[in-house]
């Protein structure tokens, strides 16, 4: 799945083998989480990264926007469920993150709506904060 995953922005980011630009990754908790995340699962299993991504001290407006720190600013928290509902968005529903792994045991396609959810959920967001 890592090595799917990088394959794919170095082919998203670059045409003829040349690069065309740097990823820009969306996401909640994205600077601090998922890209770090990411790159350790990736040195852990020897999975070499794409090009161009900061993946270590991922900073909100380089590279990523971070839905988390463009609302709560640099230490402060927000929940993506709280900032959804602030905004007026659909929030989370029956499940978070905490749950999946129990729920993907007896209903992975609970976890895969989850997973979609979510993902709608950040491009919301997304799309409110930058009008």
């Amino acid at each position: 799945m890592l090595e799917d995953f990088h394959f794919t922005v170095n082919e998203l980011c670059s045409k003829n083998g040349a690069q065309l630009t740097k990823p820009m990754f969306v996401g909640h908790n994205l600077a601090k989480f998922d890209l770090p995340f990411i790159w350790k699962r990736s040195v852990i299993n020897d999975v070499a990264c794409c090009a161009g991504v900061k993946w270590v001290d991922a900073r909100h407006g380089s590279n990523c926007f971070d839905s988390m720190l463009a609302w709560a600013g640099f230490g402060n928290r927000i929940s993506m469920d709280n900032l959804a509902k602030l905004l007026g968005i659909k929030g989370k529903g029956d499940i978070d993150g905490s749950m999946v792994y129990d729920t993907w045991q007896t209903n992975p396609q609970k976890v895969i709506h989850y997973c979609h959810a979510d993902v709608e959920m950040v491009k919301s967001i997304h799309e409110r904060l930058i009008k």
